[in-house]
């Protein structure tokens, strides 16, 4: 399989104006083959199990920033960071299980298997720092972040038994979407008051929410049953202040 990574950056200062950035990519397409042999004797029938996964997965990920600081004046500096990251595995396999009994073929299953899971972030960030006087400051942030999950998953299992007799195929379909978004803000204020002590004092506030719905889903008569036993859907709100 291939891999190959690339990145680039830049940065660039002029007067009171500094710009810098960067932004890297790569790519993973390493195919790796599974061989699994077991042998079990239970009250004197052997059962064997040879399994074979060809699987071929590819992993893409997009890292990419850019930020900018501005000195307003002397005393005052104001800053702007954007980043985010795309992280994108797709997979697909095709297993082949073949169970035996005191050495005969028993049953043979055939599995495809299709599997995407793909992570995005981005994270916004706005700060500012202000001198009031030598040794006293004040500094503001607020921090917006955004993740989302988006995990499909499909399986496709064949049955035969014995090896070359047909019974059945169960298809099966998964889904997991989880976004997730935090607002972080904060005031900060710094006095120094002699060498030996300090003075500080701050406030911030923390607000989260995150959801995950996952299902299970049945190929049954021409159709897609949902299976509630596998299916969910949650939700968490967090606030924070402090």
């Amino acid at each position: 399989g291939m891999i190959t990574t690339n990145s680039i950056n830049l940065n660039y200062r002029r007067n009171k104006f500094n710009l810098f950035g960067d932004y890297s990519m790569g790519i993973d397409g390493r195919r790796p083959l599974f061989k699994n042999y077991r042998r079990v004797v239970d009250q004197g029938v052997v059962q064997e199990l040879n399994t074979v996964s060809d699987r071929h997965p590819t992993r893409y990920t997009h890292n990419a920033r850019i930020g900018v600081d501005y000195q307003v004046n002397k005393k005052t500096m104001v800053g702007f960071l954007a980043s985010g990251y795309i992280n994108r595995y797709d997979m697909h396999e095709n297993i082949t299980t073949q169970l035996y009994t005191d050495s005969q073929k028993d049953t043979l299953i055939l599995i495809s298997n299709k599997e995407v899971n793909n992570w995005q972030h981005a994270k916004f960030n706005l700060n500012l720092q202000h001198t009031i006087r030598p040794g006293e400051m004040l500094s503001f942030d607020v921090d917006y972040l955004i993740y989302d999950n988006d995990q499909p998953f499909t399986y496709e299992n064949d049955y035969y038994k014995p090896a070359d007799n047909f019974l059945f195929t169960e298809n099966v379909r998964t889904s997991k979407k989880t976004p997730i978004w935090f607002w972080v803000g904060k005031a900060d204020y710094t006095k120094n008051i002699n060498d030996k002590t300090s003075l500080e004092a701050g406030v911030k506030a923390t607000f989260s929410r995150f959801d995950n719905d996952v299902s299970v889903e049945r190929s049954q008569n021409n159709g897609w049953q949902t299976d509630p036993l596998y299916t969910s859907s949650a939700t968490l709100k967090e606030n924070i202040t402090a």
